[in-house]
């Protein structure tokens, strides 16, 4: 008697059949990349996540930690594709530096420097002057003596208004960068200069 041959295309088919109807299959997709994505509890990786998750038929639960999951129901060989949103916030940044006082500093310096020159030459201005009468008062002073005198005096006297100006100019503009420093970074005041005058306009 001949052997009786099977059908093993059919014996073998079977059980991928019944194997499709058991599972199904998850695309996750997730608007932020380096989140966790769990599955029932169980991570499953970090996005971006491209391969499918293989699950049982029935409900899951898809989530991100820390929010609430996504439920899904599958029957077999489904391939269902759950999309996740996940809040991003900003990174916070750190307090605002606060703004440099060194030119502040610089400014107070230089004013107070040239506020001392000006002090200091227009008292030997003044000496050489109160010098130059007395003399007078004294007795007749010779040609070379007076002009000597003199130009003693006109270089003391216009060493002072120099570094009176320049005092003056120092002090506005260290002002100006005083009230300028405001949290919008633009200045609050205008400082406009003229012939022996100084105009300051501005918030105070």
């Amino acid at each position: 008697m001949a052997p009786r041959c099977r059908p093993t295309s059919a014996r073998r088919s079977r059980p991928r059949s019944k194997l499709k109807q058991r599972v199904a299959y998850l695309t996750i997709e997730c608007n932020a990349p380096g989140i966790e994505i769990w599955v029932d509890e169980v991570m499953v990786g970090k996005t971006p996540f491209s391969k499918e998750v293989v699950v049982g038929t029935g409900r899951h639960k898809v989530s991100v930690k820390g929010q609430s999951p996504e439920v899904v129901e599958v029957a077999g060989g489904d391939h269902t594709t759950v999309k996740l949103r996940v809040d991003v916030k900003p990174t916070p940044l750190g307090p605002k530096p606060a703004p440099s006082r060194t030119g502040v500093w610089v400014g107070v310096t230089v004013t107070s420097a040239l506020l001392v020159g000006t002090g200091v030459f227009g008292y030997l201005a003044l000496s050489s002057r109160q010098d130059f009468r007395n003399a007078a008062d004294a007795g007749p002073l010779g040609a070379a003596d007076v002009d000597d005198r003199e130009r003693k005096i006109r270089r003391f006297t216009l060493t002072t208004d120099i570094l009176a100006g320049a005092t003056v100019l120092a002090g506005a503009v260290t002002l100006y960068y005083v009230l300028s420093r405001t949290d919008s970074g633009q200045p609050d005041t205008k400082v406009g200069f003229g012939p022996g005058s100084i105009l300051l306009e501005g918030r105070f």
